[in-house]
This record gives structure tokens, sequence and C-alpha cells, in this order.
């Protein structure tokens, strides 16, 4: 476990070996976590990779998962933007468009 310091500020960093393939995963930052925190925060990933499981390939999926299950709640919710505006189409159709000119007898 390290600290990495970069312009965008202090981040603490677990680098570990899985498979012969080297990886970094980030514990948090600096200024959210402290060092006992950070150690707290390796220990588990230690546990994952001493059981064969790749933190950030677990991270990944969880992400995925997540992404998943709040498209599914707003596909079941029903009030997405494309729903709404399409409704609003529905109710207002003249809506923006000129109104009809009748004709002045004029010829172009």
């Amino acid at each position: 476990m390290r600290l990495i310091i970069r312009q965008s500020g202090k981040a603490w960093v677990l680098r570990y070996q899985l498979a012969g393939e080297r990886k970094e995963i980030g514990l948090g930052p600096y200024s959210r976590y402290g060092l006992k925190e950070a150690r707290s925060r390796a220990d588990v990933q230690r546990a994952l990779i001493r059981e064969g499981i790749d933190p950030l390939e677990q991270k990944a999926k969880a992400l995925r998962l997540a992404e998943a299950a709040r498209i599914a709640r707003e596909k079941s919710l029903g009030n997405t933007f494309r729903t709404c505006a399409l409704d609003y189409i529905e109710a207002h159709p003249r809506a923006g468009k000129m109104p009809s000119m009748p004709n002045s007898g004029r010829t172009p």
C-alpha cells in the first residue's frame, strides 16, 4: 500500500499481483481516509486476493450490476425523458408550429 501524490490530489493505492499480472487498485482519497482506515481497506482487498478473486474485476462487476439495476428501476417507473417527451408532444400537437394562414389572394 502506498500514497500517490498527483496534481489532482493524494490517494491511497494498493499494488498487487494476481495470475502473473501486476495491478493497482485505489483505496480512496487521502483527504477522506487516514492511514488506519486505508490499511483496513487494503486488508479487505488482500483477503480477496488470497482467495484468488481480482478486486478490480469484482469492482467492475458490482458497477455493472448497479447500472443494470438502475436501468431496470427506470424502466419499471416508466418516467424516462423519452416517455415524458412523447407524452408532452401528444398532449400539445400544435406547439411550436405556425398557425395556418389563409390565402390572401396574392400569388408568389
